[in-house]
């Protein structure tokens, strides 16, 4: 062989060398896009999932407020029903309380105080139905809650897949992760 068939040859295989590194990389590339679309599916599944859990949970709380306060304008209720009871207490109460109408007011004394505490039963079972708020805010409202996270990391996923970022990096709140 020549100095200059030994030149082409040496050329020949520069070139094959770099066609092979240009096609691995894109390869690697491509890859890296597919586990990048499946991440993205995967991420709003979850983060479907986070909002739906969030949904039910900020309405089973505001159902159980409503019946909370429900419960406690009964409560307020049967309160004022007893302080107006009491002001019409007969005089002779004290002294005569087998009077026929004393013992009718006591009657219905007894019957506002089961009502009230039957009221005060039904708002502290109301008070135990309350779902945990803490759910809800660890979901949406905290630092580092799941939603705006998984939200965070949807927008990074789809700003990547469609070359919107510099050098395929991460933007995070303060930095950029590469």
């Amino acid at each position: 062989m020549t100095q200059v068939e030994n030149r082409v040859e040496l050329e020949q295989r520069k070139q094959d060398a770099c066609t092979a590194f240009l096609d691995a990389e894109a390869a690697l590339k491509a890859d890296e896009r597919e586990r990048d679309r499946e991440k993205l599916k995967t991420v709003r599944a979850e983060l479907r999932k986070a909002r739906g859990e969030y949904e039910t949970l900020r309405r089973a709380v505001k159902v159980a407020e409503t019946r909370l306060a429900q419960a406690q304008q009964e409560v307020a209720q049967c309160a004022e029903y007893i302080t107006q009871h009491l002001q019409q207490k007969p005089a002779c109460a004290d002294v005569l309380p087998t009077d026929e109408e004393v013992r009718e007011w006591q009657s219905d004394h007894d019957r506002l105080l089961a009502m009230q505490a039957e009221a005060v039963a039904r708002r502290a079972a109301e008070q135990a139905k309350m779902p945990d708020r803490m759910q809800a805010v660890k979901l949406k409202e905290s630092p580092g809650a799941v939603i705006p996270t998984l939200e965070y990391v949807e927008s990074n996923l789809l700003k990547k897949l469609r070359g919107e970022l510099p050098g395929g990096g991460w933007k995070g709140g303060l930095s950029s992760v590469r």
